[in-house]
């Protein structure tokens, strides 16, 4: 069999109605929405070890560094925004998956090098 013909069989069309009645259709690759996902999570994990070691050399402590955590997130999530152009839908499955996936996946790894920074700059 066709390897080309197994992609495309692969591939999903959307159908969606716009407001003056004509119907516009997307052609979606659920590979390259994994893809995409992965790279989002990995953005994610970045982004926390990168804010867990400026918040353990600012020495921030206790609630502050914790909820530094997710003004971190946030900021990730609306620079990929503005980089998205505000439309998730040609490269993610969901706008959840945008705001909300992944979140919770870093937190630990923010506490690691968080503390593992804080201790080397302010401890040790």
């Amino acid at each position: 069999e066709n390897p080309l013909r197994r992609k495309v069989a692969a591939m999903r069309i959307v159908a969606s109605k716009k407001g003056d009645g004509t119907i516009e259709k997307e052609l979606f690759s659920p590979e390259s929405l994994k893809q995409n996902g992965v790279a989002l999570t990995n953005g994610r994990t970045i982004i926390a070890i990168a804010g867990g070691m400026t918040s353990g050399i600012l020495g921030l402590t206790g609630l502050k560094g914790g909820l530094c955590y997710f003004m971190y997130m946030l900021l990730f999530t609306a620079a990929l925004a503005l980089k998205l152009g505000w439309k998730y839908q040609p490269y993610f499955a969901s706008w959840n998956q945008v705001c909300v996936d992944g979140i919770f996946g870093s937190v630990t790894t923010y506490i690691l090098f968080w503390t593992l920074a804080y201790n080397s700059v302010h401890v040790f």
